[in-house]
C-alpha cells in the first residue's frame, strides 16, 4: 500500500504545474485548471495560490516613468526604470512561469547598448525553479556561437532575486513566422534550418541538450541570422548522467512543449542528444509543410502516450489535406500546391521521418548527420536516410515474439526439409522408373526387329543387332538425354569390346557430351566415358588423341575419387 505524498512533494508538483499553466494563453489556462480541479483538488488549490501570488506580484510593479534607485529595485518588482545591478529596465518583452524578460540598457556608462534581462519571479525564488534558472546561466557560460544568444552578465538583487543578462535579439521573429511572412521557398528554409543545426550541434559538443527547441525559442534577426534562445530546461550531460535523475532534472523534464517534445520526454525516459534531433525533426516538418506532425495540445497524457505508440506519422505531402489551406501554405512557400507536394515527396519526407523515429537509436546519430543529409539534398546528391521496409517491420515483430517465432521457424524449416526430401526422392524414383521403361522399350523393339519370324531373314548376329541399335539411337531418344547417354555409352563400349573401335568412337563422343551436359565436364560419369573413348582411340591407332583422352580421364578421376581408387588404377 502506497503512503500519501508529503506536503513537500505536493508543493513540488504544484510549482511544476504552475510554471506550465502560467505560460499558457487565458483560454488554455482555464481549460487546464478545470481539468486539474477535477483530477486533484489539493493540487488545484495550491496552484491557484501560486497564480494569485503571481498576479499580485504583477499588480505591485512600480509605475512606468518613475526613476528608481537600487533600493527600489530591492522590492523585487521589475518595472520600467527599475535598475537590476547595472541595467535599467525599459519595457517588458515577455513573461513565463519562471520569470519575466525585459529590455534594458546598461546604466553605468561602461557601454551603451540594449540587452535582455531575464528575471526570476520573486515568489518562486526559493523553489527548485531557482536552481534551474541559475543553471541556465551556467550552461550559457559554456557556449559561444554566432547563432546562440550570448550570456553577458548575471547577478541578484539585495533580496536574492536572480537575473541573467542576455544578448538582445532586436526585432527577432520566430522562425516559422519569419519564413511565412517573407514567402521563403523550400531551399531558403532549409538553409535557415542548417543555421539552427549548427547552433544545436555546438551545444551538443559542449555536452548541452536544449530540450525545448520550438519557434518561440528560435528567432531570426533583421539580417536573416538565427538566434537560439532559452536554455532554461537544458540538460548538462557532464556529471548528471552519473548522478542519476534529480528533482531538478524531473522538473526540467516536465517543463516541455508537448507538440515539440520527443517521445522519451513525454514517457519520462532518459534524454540524449537524440531528443534534440527529434525536436529538430518536428521543426523541419513545420517549416516544410506548415503543419505539426502531431497535435498534442489539450490532450491528456494517456492520449499522447497512446498516439506515440500506435499512431503513424503522416507524410509531408499528405499533411496538405484541405485544398484551401494547401493553397495558402504553398503560396507562403512561393510555389503551387502541386509543385510543393512533388518537392516534399521523396528525400525530404525520408529525412524528416528518420529524425522523427519513435526509437532514439533509429534517428540520426547526431545533428551533424541530419545537417549532412540536408546539405546532400540541396546539392542534388543521394541522402543517407532510408524508409522503413517490410523486412524491418518483420524483424521488429520477430524480436517481440522471439520464442514463439523460433519454435515456429524451426517447425517450418523441418517441415519444409521433410517435404523437399520426399519430393526429391519421389522425383528420382519417377525418373529411374521412366528411364528403365525407356531402356526396356528400346531393347524390346530392337529384338523384335531382329526376330527372324518377323523379318523373314536368317539369324541376326550380335554385330547386326548393335548396328540396328546404334542407328535407332541416332534417330531417337533426343528428348531423353539420360537414357540417350546410358545407351549410347553402352553400345559404344560393346563395339569397342568387339574390336570395332571406329564404330565405337562417334558413339562414345556423343555419350560423353550427353554426360557433360547432365553431370558436368568434371563429373565421374563423363570421366568413365572419356576413359572408354581413350581405349577406342588407342585401338584405332590414333595414339596422340588416345593419350590426351586417357590423361584427361586420369586427372578427373584422381580429382573426384582420389589417387587410391580402383577407377584411377584402371585408367
Amino acid at each position: 500500500m502506497q503512503s500519501a505524498p508529503s506536503s513537500a512533494e505536493i508543493w513540488r508538483k504544484a510549482f511544476a504545474l504552475f510554471e506550465h499553466i502560467a505560460a499558457l494563453e487565458p483560454a488554455a489556462r482555464s481549460h487546464e485548471l478545470a481539468q486539474l480541479a477535477t483530477s486533484s483538488p489539493e493540487l488545484y488549490a495550491r496552484v491557484l495560490t501560486l497564480l494569485g501570488a503571481h498576479r499580485s506580484h504583477e499588480a505591485t510593479a512600480i509605475p512606468g516613468g518613475r526613476r528608481a534607485t537600487d533600493a527600489q529595485a530591492s522590492s523585487d518588482a521589475p518595472a520600467a526604470d527599475v535598475r537590476f545591478g547595472a541595467y535599467r529596465l525599459l519595457r517588458q518583452l515577455g513573461i513565463g512561469g519562471m520569470g519575466e524578460v525585459w529590455l534594458a540598457r546598461r546604466s553605468d556608462g561602461r557601454f551603451d547598448g540594449l540587452v535582455a534581462v531575464k528575471i526570476l519571479h520573486a515568489h518562486i525564488a526559493q523553489s527548485s525553479a531557482r536552481e534551474r534558472f541559475l543553471r541556465e546561466g551556467k550552461i550559457l557560460g559554456h557556449l559561444s556561437h554566432p547563432n546562440i544568444a550570448r550570456l553577458l552578465d548575471a547577478g541578484s538583487t539585495p533580496l536574492g532575486v536572480s537575473y541573467l543578462v542576455l544578448e538582445y535579439v532586436e526585432e527577432g521573429i520566430p522562425i516559422d513566422t519569419w519564413c511565412d511572412e517573407r514567402k521563403l521557398d523550400i531551399p531558403a528554409r532549409l538553409n535557415l534550418f542548417l543555421q539552427i543545426c549548427a547552433a544545436v550541434s555546438h551545444a551538443h559538443a559542449h555536452l548541452v541538450i536544449h530540450r525545448d527547441l520550438k519557434p518561440p525559442n528560435i528567432l531570426v534577426t533583421r539580417d536573416g541570422e538565427i538566434k537560439l534562445l532559452d536554455f532554461g530546461i537544458a540538460k548538462l550531460l557532464e556529471n548528471e548522467e552519473a548522478a542519476g535523475e534529480t528533482e531538478l532534472t524531473r522538473l526540467g523534464g516536465r517543463a516541455m512543449t508537448p507538440d515539440f517534445a520527443a517521445p522519451e520526454q513525454i514517457l519520462g525516459l532518459p534524454v540524449t542528444t537524440a531528443t534534440d534531433v527529434y525536436s529538430l525533426g518536428v521543426l523541419l516538418y513545420l517549416l516544410l509543410c506548415g503543419r505539426l506532425p502531431h497535435q498534442r495540445r489539450q490532450r491528456s497524457a494517456h492520449e499522447i502516450e497512446k498516439d506515440l505508440l500506435e499512431g503513424r506519422l503522416p507524410t509531408l505531402s499528405r499533411s496538405l489535406s484541405s485544398a484551401e489551406e494547401s493553397d495558402l501554405i504553398a503560396e507562403r512557400r512561393a510555389t503551387t500546391t502541386h509543385k510543393l507536394k512533388r518537392v516534399l515527396a521523396g528525400d525530404l519526407d525520408t529525412i524528416v521521418h528518420k529524425a522523427l523515429r519513435i526509437e532514439p537509436d533509429r534517428r540520426y546519430k547526431s545533428v551533424e548527420q541530419l545537417a549532412g543529409d540536408i546539405h546532400r539534398y540541396l546539392a542534388g546528391r543521394p541522402v543517407t536516410a532510408v524508409r522503413d521496409t517490410w523486412t524491418y517491420r518483420a524483424r521488429k515483430f520477430l524480436s517481440r515474439h522471439a520464442v514463439g517465432a523460433a519454435i515456429a521457424s524451426m517447425s517450418a524449416v523441418l517441415l519444409a526439409a521433410f517435404v523437399l526430401a520426399m519430393f526429391l526422392q519421389m522425383q528420382r524414383t519417377e525418373q529411374e522408373r521412366l528411364r528403365a521403361e525407356r531402356v526396356s522399350s528400346f531393347l524390346v523393339e530392337l529384338f523384335e526387329q531382329s526376330d527372324p519370324y518377323k523379318t523373314r531373314s536368317n539369324l541376326v548376329t550380335a554385330r547386326e543387332l548393335l548396328d540396328k541399335g546404334a542407328e535407332r539411337i541416332t534417330h531417337g531418344l533426343m528428348d531423353h538425354p539420360e537414357t540417350l547417354a546410358a545407351l549410347t555409352g553402352t553400345i559404344g563400349q560393346i563395339y569397342n569390346r568387339l574390336g570395332v573401335p571406329d564404330e565405337a568412337i562417334p558413339l562414345l563422343q556423343r555419350a560423353r557430351s550427353a554426360q557433360e551436359t547432365i553431370h558436368g565436364a568434371r563429373s565421374v560419369q563423363a570421366a568413365a566415358i572419356t576413359n572408354e573413348l581413350g581405349i577406342a582411340l588407342l585401338a584405332s591407332g590414333r595414339l596422340e588423341e588416345a593419350k590426351a583422352e586417357l590423361e584427361r580421364a586420369l586427372e578427373t578421376r584422381t580429382e573426384q575419387l582420389g589417387a587410391e581408387s580402383p577407377e584411377v588404377a584402371q585408367t
